[in-house]
C-alpha cells in the first residue's frame, strides 16, 4: 500500500472515533438530543430532535452548529414546542429545506 493510501485510512479512522464527520455534521455530544446525518444525495443534513421540552431547546441544541449555507431537513418529534416565538427557526441561523413538526402539541 501507498503510504499517502494509509495517512488517508488513518485520518479517517480517527475522525470516525472521535465522531467527527468530514462532511459537516456537528459531533453527536454537541447537538443531543438532536441526532444529525449526511444526505449525500439530496446535499443536505438531516437533522432530528425527540422530547424537547420547548423551542429554547431546539434552539440550545441546534444554534451555532450550522451556518446559512448548510442545508438542514429538520424534524422535531414528540416534543412541546408550543412557545416558538415567530421567526424561530430563521434565528437558528441555516437554511432548512424541509421542516417537519409531528406530534408536537401545537395549536
Amino acid at each position: 500500500m501507498r503510504y499517502s493510501t494509509l495517512v488517508n485510512m488513518a485520518s479517517a479512522l480517527l475522525l470516525t472515533m472521535l465522531n467527527v464527520s468530514i462532511i459537516g455534521c456537528p459531533m453527536s455530544k454537541d447537538i443531543l438530543p438532536c441526532t444529525c446525518k449526511v444526505d449525500l444525495g439530496a446535499r443536505s443534513k438531516n437533522v432530528q430532535c425527540m422530547g424537547m421540552n420547548s423551542y429554547d431547546d431546539v434552539y440550545t441544541a441546534l444554534h451555532g452548529h450550522f451556518g446559512t449555507h448548510d442545508r438542514v431537513a429538520l424534524k422535531v418529534l414528540w416534543s412541546n414546542i408550543h412557545d416558538m416565538p415567530p421567526a424561530s427557526f430563521k434565528k437558528l441561523n441555516m437554511s432548512i429545506v424541509n421542516l417537519q413538526l409531528n406530534h408536537d402539541n401545537l395549536e
